[in-house]
């Protein structure tokens, strides 16, 4: 048979004041109260904190000191009582304290459960809803089209190049240089519009490559996201069942008809939530979708800016290039 799980707690005692304090003596003597407090003898904001779940209690967040899982409160016979106080008090009858001990625990886990499953539903749920979010880069066919567009108006209006000259040694590459020529000179506004186009293209392909980046960059956020919710439910699911498991055993040790009623209070420390809880598991995803909201909003916005660019260019092009074989046309006959 395996041995029982040896448990590293830690001893408190009883202070002036009837709290459980950690004992600072090497031989604490441990004593219990010998009557219930019940609810109504607290401060009505304390006693609104202890009848939370210690399950999901958190010194950080909370406005109150908790020392032991003891000092929440249970419900028994429509009155409120600390759980110490009734598990430990020999005025109510051994089969009583532990069935108000059940009762408690299998409370606490439905109340544990059920906000756990709402939080990860809702945030998973969220979280794919904004998978989609990002389309906002250009197809790469689309951003070839636009590279070769404007390498074709540089081509065009740039007939003083080097890459002109050489075009110019043979008599038709002479003969295209000098119609051209004598386009701009008597429409001097097509290279306008081809300067024009020129930086419209230049700027939409800033624009691609800039949303680019940062789509790669949401894509990679969201996949790193996902993972680390996807491990921190696994975590948190084996952290609870692990440290509820824990308690359970420990109390139900003690709470036999032999067994001594002077025995340490489990510390808080024991049960609360760790660094990776419900909360932060919230708080993640809600940044996920936070970040995948300002990313939606502009959405709209950057599809017209890219389709403006994107018709300007082309008009652009088509007049331009439309007009020169026009007019290469016309010198020829």
């Amino acid at each position: 048979m395996a041995k029982p799980e040896k448990l590293d707690i830690s001893v408190y005692e009883l202070d002036s004041s009837g709290r459980y304090v950690k004992s600072r003596e090497n031989d604490p003597v441990i004593a219990f109260q010998d009557s219930a407090v019940v609810a109504t003898e607290l401060p009505e904001e304390k006693a609104r904190a202890l009848r939370g779940n210690p399950f999901l209690y958190n010194a950080e967040r909370s406005g109150t000191e908790v020392y032991s899982i003891e000092d929440f409160l249970v419900t028994y016979k429509k009155r409120e009582y600390l759980l110490g106080d009734i598990i430990r008090n020999d005025r109510f009858p051994l089969r009583v304290r532990k069935k108000v001990f059940k009762k408690t625990f299998r409370s606490w886990r439905r109340d544990y459960v059920k906000k756990k499953k709402q939080v990860f539903r809702e945030n998973f749920r969220t979280v794919e809803v904004v998978k989609s979010i990002g389309n906002i880069k250009l197809p790469f066919y689309i951003e070839l089209a636009i590279w070769a567009m404007f390498a074709a108006m540089i081509f065009i209006a740039g007939i003083d190049s080097p890459l002109w000259q050489k075009i110019a040694r043979g008599r038709f590459g002479m003969f295209l240089r000098e119609a051209l020529d004598a386009m701009y000179a008597s429409a001097p506004w097509l290279g306008i519009v081809a300067n024009i186009s020129i930086y419209l293209l230049i700027v939409l392909i800033i624009h691609s490559l800039f949303f680019r980046i940062i789509i790669k960059d949401y894509r990679k956020y969201y996949r790193e996201a996902n993972d680390y919710l996807t491990r921190s439910e696994t975590q948190i699911n084996r952290e609870y069942k692990k440290k509820r498991k824990k308690a359970y055993k420990y109390y139900m040790r003690y709470l036999k008809k032999k067994s001594t009623p002077y025995y340490p209070p489990l510390d808080i420390n024991e049960i609360q939530e760790g660094e990776v809880n419900i909360e932060v598991f919230d708080i993640v995803s809600k940044a996920t979708v936070n970040r995948s909201y300002r990313l939606m909003k502009a959405e709209p916005a950057l599809k017209v800016i890219k389709s403006i660019l994107l018709i300007l260019s082309i008009v652009g092009l088509v007049v331009v290039y439309g007009y020169s074989i026009v007019y290469v046309i016309i010198a020829a006959l």
